[in-house]
């Protein structure tokens, strides 16, 4: 059985995420490309490419090993940098070093800043070349990785959300586990009932990570970031972004989960917290399946439920999640970008099972679904058919990533004015208008220099 197209709802305009019709597509292609002339031919000098990642487990990632050995003449020296607020930054001045990274890989929508900024390759031609029907291979994951129509890389993997929670709370408070069907005024009662203080030290009824998209993914359910004119959608009219924006600070002020400020200061998230027994609830990814089966770290002991997010509101989609999609780029500056492409496509094409095992989804499409999902739970405490929910054909995915136009300033813009929001820094109405100045102004630049 072939794995599921996901039928994503992304938040896009359809002027700015215009696809690039791959030319030259087939059967063949599809699932044979081209090679380097430097991975064909034996004679040629070896090639070695520049990783940097902040994966540490791609030190011993087998995949790279069966690279080198199908791809003789190129050699993979993987590059670690720390997993940090910093890290993004870090990428970029090793990018911008000239001939210092080849490939780069991106996480959670940064990749649309540095491709407005054009400090990423143009793979258009790599892809009209080996013959690849980009929504064939990734369906709609395929929105991240090109920009304003144009392809500057390869989608591979994918964050699939889910609310986690700990059932032997539930049932300790005697509360029933939530539906696929709730709404975030259920969600939120849950959050109060839940948080428990013992002599200063509370469990909380939920936590949330600091990513605009954790609370931004409820109003993504019937509103889009940008509106029919194109720029923003940010209004105090904007019911549904509004809504989303006083539940996270409701529940902050309330004490239901750590504060957004403690929060920062900490540089928590849901693994961390859930899995450490500091929350009964907490909208997690894929990811956390990852570190539940890392028990030295995460060493806990109690029963884990899932359910989609809640819904935030009766004309909302049933089963609701959040989507978010990581990608492989070749940097401008790349000294060898035709291996480096190679590389790309390689661990996108080959790399399905490993990717579940690491706890995130497959964005290639061309791979059975027979086995993902037991790789997926594999030494987690979810059963098979909690498993099946992440691949689900009737689940409803969103993002509150903006993916349009300037979509790297937007995003930026939108965490620093709610951040102002959430500590209580900064009244609502305020912070709404000024994402809506700001980023209006920022995707009337975007548009302004283009035309010239």
């Amino acid at each position: 059985m072939k794995l599921k197209r996901v039928s994503a709802v992304l938040m896009v305009m359809t002027m700015a995420a215009g696809c690039l019709s791959a030319c030259g597509s087939s059967a063949e292609g599809n699932n044979k490309t081209s090679k380097s002339d430097n991975a064909e031919d034996p004679s040629k000098e070896t090639v070695t490419i520049k990783y940097v990642t902040w994966e540490s487990s791609e030190k011993n990632n087998p995949l790279i090993a069966q690279f080198e050995e199908e791809n003789p003449n190129i050699k993979v020296d993987i590059t670690v940098v720390p997993d940090s607020n910093n890290t993004a930054e870090s990428l970029d001045i090793i990018a911008m070093g000239g001939g210092e990274m080849d490939v780069w890989p991106f996480q959670s929508g940064g990749q649309f800043t540095r491709m407005q900024q054009g400090l990423l390759l143009d793979i258009s031609d790599y892809i009209e070349r080996d013959g690849i029907d980009m929504e064939d291979w990734f369906g709609s994951y395929m929105e991240w990785g090109q920009y304003n129509g144009t392809y500057y890389g390869l989608p591979s993997t994918a964050s699939v959300g889910m609310v986690f929670y700990n059932k032997d709370m539930f049932d300790a408070a005697g509360l029933d586990y939530p539906s696929d069907d709730w709404t975030i005024d259920e969600y939120s009662e849950l959050a109060e009932k839940l948080t428990k203080s013992d002599g200063g030290n509370t469990v909380y009824g939920t936590f949330q990570n600091t990513f605009p998209e954790d609370w931004g993914i409820y109003g993504a359910q019937t509103t889009s970031l940008y509106g029919e004119d194109g720029l923003s959608s940010f209004s105090m009219d904007n019911k549904d972004f509004i809504k989303s924006l006083e539940l996270r600070k409701k529940l902050d002020d309330e004490g239901c989960e750590i504060s957004y400020a403690q929060n920062v200061a900490n540089f928590s998230y849901s693994s961390a917290e859930f899995l450490g027994g500091k929350c009964a609830m907490t909208p997690g990814y894929s990811w956390v399946l990852r570190d539940m089966k890392d028990k030295e770290n995460f060493p806990f002991d109690f029963n884990v439920g899932i359910c989609y997010f809640p819904r935030i509101s009766e004309d909302a989609p049933k089963k609701p999640s959040q989507v978010s999609v990581n990608m492989l780029g070749i940097p401008s500056s790349a000294a060898h970008p035709d291996e480096a492409w190679e590389f790309i496509k390689f661990m996108t094409q080959n790399g399905t099972a490993q990717t579940v095992s690491d706890g995130n989804i497959p964005t290639y499409q061309g791979v059975d679904m027979e086995g993902l999902v037991d790789k997926l739970i594999e030494g987690t405490p979810l059963t098979k058919e909690q498993g099946e929910m992440f691949f689900a054909d009737d689940m409803h995915m969103f993002t509150a990533v903006p993916t349009g136009i300037a979509a790297g300033e937007y995003s930026t813009i939108i965490n620093e004015e709610t951040g102002l929001y959430f500590s209580g820094e900064q009244t609502i109405e305020d912070t709404v208008g000024n994402i809506k100045i700001r980023a209006d102004e920022a995707i009337q630049k975007t548009l302004s220099e283009s035309d010239k």
